[in-house]
């Protein structure tokens, strides 16, 4: 079964009133599903994603931020560090701008010292994840919904790395918790050139949307797992098994990312011989196209 998303949920409005009394436009929260991409930063693969935003944040905190003709956004960041090889970035809060095609709004930084708090996004995505608030000034008149959220990298003369919208997008499919998934093509021949090694890599089981009651809380709701069982087994000479042999490439991800977590014990894998493991991938939860790659040219569709 599958649940279809058709549009935000509003989690939070209300008109308040600054220090002289004149009221402030309605604040509205708004929560989005589904909108992450994969990046790619400094050769990092990286998953964005945008949790809510809030259009005409307000607070008594920093009412004198809020200059004429102009409102303050806030948005929800969420980054992923996706690379397996030990690849730490830094994703500052002067990489991310809101633009609607005319017209660029940088970050306010000064919003963000004022409002405080550990929940700030810090730019700190060393082989993790990071997530938190930034603000923006945009004209009063801007429809949040036109903007999209543009990512530069500043090391790098501000070469742009992607963006996403914030407007919702309508018609996501989500896989129900743990759905197995029918693979038609389940094998494909596979080789070690170093090792003179010919074989097969089989799909046993793809579970898409993969939940266990431990790692409920571990992964935010931009995010799904799809776990992948499968088995190598080797027909002549020999296989050397690595669990960085196997990735996935999916839709929304334009790199091949590295399993979050795997089970498939490494070593040498003679004629005759098989071995049974499991990847686990981190990818965006709107995702609906699978494909599992082995050694860098050998694929599996699964979905």
């Amino acid at each position: 079964m599958k649940k279809s998303i058709l549009f935000g949920l509003l989690i939070a409005s209300s008109i308040t009133m600054n220090s002289c009394g004149e009221s402030v436009k309605e604040s509205k929260t708004v929560e989005l599903t589904g909108q992450a991409k994969s990046m790619t930063l400094d050769d990092a693969p990286i998953i964005v994603a945008i949790g809510e935003y809030t259009d005409n944040y307000y607070s008594k905190k920093i009412e004198d931020l809020i200059f004429s003709g102009q409102k303050i956004v806030q948005v929800e960041v969420f980054v992923k560090n996706n690379s397996s090889d030990g690849i730490d970035i830094d994703l500052p809060m002067a990489s991310f701008s809101l633009s609607d095609g005319k017209k660029n709004y940088q970050i306010n930084g000064l919003v963000a010292t004022k409002v405080g708090g550990f929940h700030i996004y810090d730019g700190e995505v060393k082989s993790t994840q990071a997530k938190g608030y930034i603000f923006f000034n945009v004209d009063e008149d801007v429809d949040v919904e036109t903007l999209s959220l543009e990512i530069v990298n500043i090391m790098n003369n501000d070469a742009p790395v992607g963006s996403l919208p914030l407007k919702q997008m309508e018609n996501i499919e989500l896989a129900e918790a743990n759905t197995e998934v029918s693979v038609a093509n389940n094998t494909v021949e596979i080789e070690d050139a170093l090792h003179d090694g010919k074989g097969t890599l089989t799909v046993n089981k793809v579970i898409d949307n993969y939940t266990e009651s431990e790692d409920e809380n571990l992964y935010p709701d931009y995010l799904k797992l799809v776990k992948v069982e499968f088995t190598i087994a080797t027909t002549e000479g020999n296989i050397y098994c690595m669990s960085s042999h196997v990735k996935m490439k999916s839709g929304l991800l334009k790199n091949a990312v590295y399993s979050t977590d795997y089970e498939l014990e490494s070593g040498n894998l003679y004629a005759g011989e098989e071995r049974s493991g499991y990847a686990i991938f981190s990818v965006p939860v709107a995702e609906t196209s699978f494909t599992l790659q082995y050694d860098g040219d050998k694929l599996i569709k699964l979905k």
